[in-house]
């Protein structure tokens, strides 16, 4: 006969298991979207801080004689540069907005370990209590055989 309670710290470890192996696969996708995050946003850092530069060269080639082609060439890569951080803060944007999804997720797959953890550590308490309540009883049998004995 199976002990009805093994069965249930066996359901729970096993539901638990299941979590576990979602965990390390949410945990994994967690990580690599905050780092491809945090790549593009130091990206776009980097482009604006490199549009800047150009801004101050733009404005010193304009403060002295000047070719007209070079200005306009350094207009023109400014304007790509715009589009570019443009499209790198999109991105940075949707990577912030599935970093935070895949963090609910977390979240929600804790709380789901944690309940199933509880429940096993019921489960094994229920069992441990039912064992020695039957041992108290085999016990109880035992010294009521042996007082039968000796009053006979």
């Amino acid at each position: 006969m199976v002990n009805p309670n093994r069965q249930k710290i066996e359901l729970w470890e096993t539901l638990a298991e299941k979590i576990n192996a979602e965990l390390v696969i949410v945990q994994k996708q967690f990580n690599e979207v905050h780092k491809k995050r945090q790549h593009m946003a130091a990206e776009g850092d980097r482009l604006r801080q490199m549009k800047l530069q150009y801004a101050e060269d733009l404005s010193r080639i304009q403060s002295r004689e000047h070719d007209i082609n070079s200005a306009t060439h350094i207009r023109n890569f400014m304007a790509h540069l715009d589009h570019t951080v443009a499209s790198v803060d999109r991105e940075v944007t949707d990577l912030q907005t599935l970093e935070s999804k895949i963090r609910r997720r977390l979240l929600e797959l804790n709380k789901e370990q944690q309940k199933y953890s509880k429940l096993r550590d019921r489960a094994e308490l229920q069992a441990r209590r039912t064992s020695e309540r039957a041992e108290q009883k085999n016990q109880d049998m035992m010294s009521i055989l042996r007082y039968e004995v000796k009053a006979l």
